[in-house]
């Protein structure tokens, strides 16, 4: 009878212990925003086809981008979106759901993918995009090119 006491009070204590011991790690402290920038976009010289997106940087290292993209009255938003910064040399996919009011009634959404990749220097950027959609009727590979200007912020691109 004491043998299950023994090996109880033995398992509880260690179990004790461990929770104890788990408190005293300390968590991995939550990155903290450290720059920010924001950007309107024109994409193939056409101001009807226009873009704004905010580009934040965080004390880890990693920038993210969200915002909204609109091209022949379809509106894709996104948010913190992936960014790789390399010098001048910037990339990110953005994937959410686009809008169309004007399409027909059951099919006015659709996922999208946006590509981007581009130059950033002084507040201007040179991309190159593509966006595809999934929903039927949707077009499936637009392509073309943007020229962005930083309106606000500094500290994520040159």
């Amino acid at each position: 009878m004491i043998y299950p006491l023994v090996i109880i009070g033995f398992v509880l204590m260690l179990t004790y212990s461990c929770k104890k011991d788990d408190k005293k790690t300390d968590p991995t402290p939550t990155p903290t925003v450290v720059a920010t920038e924001e950007w309107g976009v024109i994409m193939d010289n056409d101001s009807a086809n226009h873009g704004q997106q905010t580009l934040t940087k965080k004390s880890d290292g990693t920038i993210t981008t969200s915002g909204t993209w609109t091209f022949q009255g379809t509106t894709c938003p996104f948010q913190n979106a992936a960014v790789t910064v390399i010098d001048t040399v910037f990339s990110f996919t953005a994937t959410s759901i686009a809008t169309n009011p004007a399409a027909p009634v059951g099919y006015n959404t659709s996922p999208f993918t946006l590509n981007v990749n581009g130059i950033a220097h002084n507040g201007v950027a040179h991309d190159v995009w593509t966006i595809s959609f999934t929903t039927y009727g949707w077009p499936t590979g637009l392509n073309g090119t943007a020229v962005g200007t930083r309106t606000s912020g500094s500290g994520v691109t040159n």
